[in-house]
C-alpha cells in the first residue's frame, strides 16, 4: 500500500519523503503502531535511487540475545550449529537501505555493536576477526519518541545522536479522519481485482460515517482488516453496510451504542413480529435476508424456538452450523 491520502499530514509526508530520500543521511521514524512507518521508509528507499536492496527487519522478530548474529551474521563453526557463512542484515543490504523496526528491542550490546557500525568502524560476523563495511542507508523507526526510549533506558542516548540526522512524526488515524474514505476506497478497489470476476460492493455512506468516527487504535492496518472483512461479509451484494463491519469493531467502541449496526435485541424481536420468517424480517429491518441468516448464526439464536416449533429457548448455546431449516449463514 502506498501512502493513501488527502490530509495535509499526508500530503506534506510524501513531499518530505521526496525530499529527504536521495539526501545521504539516516531517518528516525515514529508513529504507533498500523500508521505506515514501514511505508514510508520504502518510500524514502525509492526516492533515493539506491541500486541495493531495501531490506526490513523488526527487531522484535527474534530474541535479542540473536540480534547481533541477524544484523552482522556469522562465520561457519562461530557457534554450535553454525555449519555454514551467514551473512548479516547489514551485509545483504549493501548499496541499499535496512529498515530496523521497533528500536527499542535492540539489546543494549546490539545498539553498542550498532553505534561502532555507524561510526565508520565496521564489524566483525560473529566468530571472524575481518572487519567488514558494507555500505548501507539506516532508517530506524519506533512507537514513541526516541527521546522518551532514551529516559527510560531503552536506547543509548550516544545512538539517538547517530540516528536522528532526519526525523518524522507519523500522525494516528483518528487525528486525519479525512484520510478514511480514500484507504477504504483503495482497500475495496485492491478487493475487487482480487476477485475473479473483477467485481465487489461499494460503500455506503452510513458505513464511512462509522469508519470517520471510529478511534482505530490500530491506525490504517487496522482499518484495512476491517474494510476486507466487510467486503467478504458484503460478497454478492451491492454496499458495505454497517452490518457488515467486524463484531470487534463495534467492542472497540465500548458499550456505547452500535451507531445503527444491527443489534441482536432488534434482530429477535423482528424475528418474533414475523414469526421467525427471515425474508419478512429482513424487509422489516431494511437488510438482505443474507445478511439477517448471518447475524442469526452469529447470536446463536434458535429459529424453531421463535417459531413455536420446540421448547427450547429462543438462543443456542453458541453459533450453529446453519440457520433458517438447514441453510447454511453464509449463503
Amino acid at each position: 500500500m502506498s501512502l493513501v491520502g488527502v490530509s495535509d499530514h499526508i500530503v506534506r509526508l510524501r513531499a518530505w519523503c521526496a525530499a529527504v530520500g536521495p539526501l545521504p543521511c539516516r531517518v528516525a521514524i515514529t508513529g504507533e503502531t498500523g500508521t505506515g512507518k514501514g511505508l514510508v521508509a520504502r518510500l524514502l528507499h525509492t526516492h533515493s535511487g539506491r541500486k541495493g536492496p531495501f531490506v526490513r527487519r523488526g527487531t522484535g522478530e527474534t530474541a535479542s540475545t540473536l540480534l547481533q548474529d541477524d544484523l552482522f551474521g556469522h562465520v561457519r563453526g562461530a557457534y554450535t550449529g553454525a555449519t555454514e557463512r551467514r551473512r548479516g542484515l547489514l551485509e545483504t543490504a549493501d548499496g541499499g537501505t535496512l529498515f530496523l523496526d521497533e528500536l527499542q528491542d535492540l539489546s543494549m550490546e546490539g545498539q553498542r555493536a550498532l553505534l561502532l557500525f555507524l561510526d565508520g568502524h565496521g564489524f566483525a560476523p560473529l566468530g571472524s576477526d575481518r572487519r567488514v563495511q558494507p555500505e548501507v542507508r539506516l532508517i530506524a523507526a519506533a512507537q514513541r519518541p526516541l527521546g522518551e526510549l532514551v529516559e527510560e533506558g531503552l536506547l543509548r542516548r550516544d545512538l539517538l545522536y547517530r540516528l536522528r540526522q532526519a526525523t518524522i512524526g507519523l500522525r494516528p488515524l483518528r487525528e486525519r479522519p479525512e484520510d478514511v474514505g480514500p484507504i477504504t476506497a483503495w482497500v475495496l478497489r485492491r478487493h475487487c481485482a482480487r476477485n475473479p470476476d473483477g467485481m465487489g460492493p461499494r460503500l455506503s455512506t452510513r458505513t464511512l460515517a462509522l469508519l470517520e468516527r471510529h478511534p482505530w487504535p490500530g491506525n490504517v492496518r487496522e482499518l484495512e482488516n476491517a474494510v476486507e472483512s466487510a467486503a467478504f461479509s458484503a460478497h454478492g451484494e451491492e454496499t458495505v453496510e454497517p452490518e457488515h463491519l467486524p463484531e470487534w469493531f463495534y467492542e472497540e467502541l465500548g458499550t456505547g451504542p452500535r451507531l445503527g449496526a444491527v443489534r441482536e435485541s432488534e434482530l429477535e424481536a423482528a424475528l418474533r413480529a414475523t414469526s421467525g420468517n427471515v425474508e419478512a424480517a429482513a424487509r422489516r429491518m431494511g437488510l438482505s435476508s443474507k445478511t439477517v441468516r448471518r447475524r442469526v448464526a452469529f447470536g446463536g439464536l434458535n429459529l424453531a424456538a421463535i417459531r413455536g416449533e420446540g421448547a427450547e429457548g429462543a438462543r443456542c448455546g453458541g453459533r450453529p452450523d446453519s440457520a433458517d431449516g438447514g441453510t447454511n449463514a453464509a449463503d
